[in-house]
């Protein structure tokens, strides 16, 4: 093994130089009449030269690992990066081996921290996104209770309240539903090749009468001919639907929609493009996070949930396709992804 060949050659070496001394001490020894002195200081001295040849080897090399182990520890994995010499003897391998298990565990703790962290805070947003339409309801329920339900006007409108608020209630435990089942995997995707052009004219159908309320135009752009696309075609739909019924409500009276589609090469490019309110730029990464709003009042306002899009961003994740999005405020917002044609 080349820790005990190198042990070897540095001790011999260590005491080849100690026995040279130790002869020259002997000679001058002789010449003046002191070798009974010789012997024990040969003795002395090779063994002080081992000694220190094996310390230093060793010694120091072992107390510097140990001292970095006893900060594993503790957590703190600086002191590792002083093993982490890839090359040389065995030692020097253990203590690679050491130093790699360290970083391992060092990013395995820094995502747990992170994992905690997120699971905090999306309970968090859960309490508050219940908490807000269970107060609503309640609040409705006692005013009818104190006396509000013989007014036929008061009554109808807290009546109003209270199912507007149950619905948000409903929508917002189907959406965490939806989420969870597919991110376990749960939820089965039914992958086949469809029809584009049939998919979008229905997709868009499903969603015009919600458009038509808020006075806003959805026009359908579409080549001549659309190749057939692989993928779930429901979850799908859910997709586009999402994604229009979003440029709804970050739009204005008299707004307009475009949905449109156009072939990339071996790929199907779908859009979404308003003329609404826009986005700001450093809000465009975040979009997809849970129950992140731009504005949340808007969104409130319509019954939205805050996690549209990351249901958008999973089911595509799925089909290995990611959500684009541009915005220039005041101007618009289009958001686009891809699918493999047939």
């Amino acid at each position: 093994m080349k820790i005990f060949n190198d042990l070897a050659l540095k001790a011999s070496l260590s005491v080849a130089g100690m026995t040279a001394f130790s002869l020259w001490i002997g000679y001058l020894a002789k010449a003046v009449n002191l070798f009974h002195v010789y012997l024990p200081m040969v003795v002395f001295l090779v063994s002080v030269g081992t000694y220190i040849a094996f310390r230093y080897l060793f010694l120091s090399r072992i107390s510097q690992a140990n001292q970095a182990l006893k900060q594993f520890r503790k957590k703190n994995f600086e002191p590792l990066r002083s093993l982490s010499v890839e090359k040389g003897d065995e030692l020097d391998q253990l203590f690679f081996q050491v130093y790699k298990n360290g970083m391992m565990s060092q990013q395995q703790i820094n995502k747990l921290k992170q994992m905690e962290s997120y699971r905090q805070d999306f309970l968090g947003n859960v309490s508050h996104e219940l908490r807000t339409p269970a107060f609503a309801i309640q609040l409705a329920a006692e005013a009818l209770e104190d006396g509000a339900i013989t007014h036929p006007e008061l009554s109808q409108d807290f009546l109003q309240k209270i199912v507007k608020n149950a619905e948000r209630l409903q929508n917002l435990v189907n959406d965490l539903n939806a989420i969870a089942q597919i991110e376990s995997g749960v939820l089965k995707m039914s992958f086949q090749p469809f029809e584009t052009e049939q998919w979008l004219k229905d997709s868009v159908e499903n969603i015009e009468n919600i458009a038509h309320q808020s006075q806003i135009q959805i026009k359908l752009k579409l080549p001549e001919s659309l190749p057939k696309v692989i993928g779930d075609p429901i979850r799908l739909r859910q997709v586009l639907i999402n994604l229009i019924h979003n440029a709804i409500k970050y739009n204005e009276i008299g707004g307009w929609i475009e949905v449109g589609a156009y072939p990339q090469g071996n790929q199907l490019t779908f859009y979404v493009k308003d003329n609404g309110i826009g986005i700001p730029q450093e809000e465009i990464p975040r979009l997809t996070e849970r129950f992140y709003r731009v504005d949340k009042s808007r969104s409130r306002s319509s019954g939205g949930t805050g996690l549209g899009l990351s249901i958008v961003k999973h089911i595509l994740e799925v089909h290995h396709s990611t959500l684009h999005i541009e915005s220039i405020i005041e101007k618009g917002s289009t958001f686009y992804f891809s699918l493999k044609t047939q």
